[in-house]
């Protein structure tokens, strides 16, 4: 026979641990949820920019420089390339590099990113890493290849989710471009990498 005095005491303290877990679960799945429609909404604005004609260089670039500046985390991004460089670069230092680094990064995207040819785009998977990083795993498919597959890492700041990273087939953006300059950085130091990054910056398209 159930002691109703206990089984009472049982629902009393049970329930608050049960409504937690549940509150938990479902703040967990809107966490993924957002993350997935803020990459299908990033993509979807891509696609709009990519799809302008070769002629429009002027709105094609600044698509694209409006794209870094409110989808990614941009000063994140320029402290995880340098790693220990930032640590020791002075303010000045820092402004430089993330000015230059910011140009580098939409000229590239401006001249590598070819015309979109009506690629379909799906959203494979949704893996949350922590409580504020997820990646949301994409592969655009190719009439004359297999898939390409791009991996998004995105963070959540305080409710606004920005990309801290990409990846394509596996190999990072931030990671590329931390080893791409790690050999000027110990060589030469931070200045001479900056200078670098704006002679690049000046080179015609």
């Amino acid at each position: 026979m159930i002691d109703r005095r206990n089984f009472m005491i049982g629902v009393a303290f049970g329930a608050p641990t049960l409504l937690v877990a549940l509150t938990a679960g479902r703040g967990a799945e809107a966490k993924i949820e957002q993350a997935e429609k803020f990459v299908r909404d990033l993509v979807d604005t891509a696609v709009y920019i990519l799809k302008l004609p070769e002629a429009a260089t002027v709105e094609r670039r600044a698509g694209i420089e409006r794209l870094l500046d409110t989808r990614f985390d941009l000063p994140t991004i320029t402290r995880l390339v340098l790693g220990r460089y930032w640590r020791r670069a002075t303010p000045d230092q820092k402004q430089s590099f993330a000015t230059v680094f910011r140009i580098h990064l939409i000229k590239v995207y401006n001249s590598q990113l070819v015309l979109y040819d009506d690629q379909i785009i799906n959203v494979k998977q949704v893996t949350p890493l922590n409580d504020t990083d997820t990646v949301i795993f994409t592969e655009i498919e190719q009439e004359d290849g297999p898939p390409l597959r791009i991996d998004w890492r995105v963070r959540d700041k305080g409710g606004r989710i920005k990309v801290v990273d990409v990846a394509a087939e596996g190999v990072s953006m931030v990671t590329t471009k931390r080893s791409e300059y790690r050999s000027v950085l110990a060589r030469e130091g931070l200045d001479s990498l900056i200078a670098r990054l704006e002679e690049l910056n000046n080179q015609p398209e």
